[in-house]
């Protein structure tokens, strides 16, 4: 059989155009989850400072149930920029605000019910959050997508927990 050098060079041009659409599109795949894992990260952030926010300007419900310091700890945080804290104290805030909530989940007290909505809606944040950062992570996290990360500079990111 002869070799046909236009039918090779042809074969092969249409491998690497195949190849760099894939690659293009892998790209593209990686820099759409690397942004909505930021804009899931802003949302959680800004739902967590809120939170705190929202427990600390109810304080007074809660006068016979915090025991613990929660609301010391949530004022130590207060003005601070979330996104500058460790992760550690991020979820030191998580903590006591999921503490706080406890002690009132039980009850039936309609002025608590404002709380109770703004827990639920930081617990929605929290999951979004961590099950697009478990993707994410596991994306990026495989080859090719692991080499063509480490040419974007992208890291894998703090699942909040």
């Amino acid at each position: 059989m002869a070799i046909n050098p236009v039918m090779d060079a042809i074969i092969m041009a249409s491998i690497i155009i195949t190849l760099i659409f894939v690659l293009i599109r892998l790209r593209n795949k990686t820099l759409a989850l690397w942004n909505e894992v930021m804009r899931l990260e802003l949302t959680f952030h800004n739902k967590l400072i809120e939170s705190l926010h929202v427990f600390l300007n109810h304080a007074d419900q809660f006068a016979h149930h915090d025991h613990d310091g929660n609301f010391d700890i949530l004022e130590q945080y207060k003005s601070q920029e979330i996104r500058a804290l460790t992760l550690k104290d991020r979820q030191t805030i998580y903590k006591a605000i999921h503490t706080l909530f406890l002690c009132i989940d039980e009850t039936s007290n309609p002025s608590q019910q404002t709380l109770k909505t703004q827990y639920e809606a930081l617990q929605q944040c929290r999951l979004r959050y961590n099950s697009k950062v478990l993707y994410y992570n596991q994306f990026i996290g495989k080859f090719p997508m692991r080499l063509m990360a480490l040419k974007m500079r992208f890291k894998h990111k703090e699942y909040f927990g």
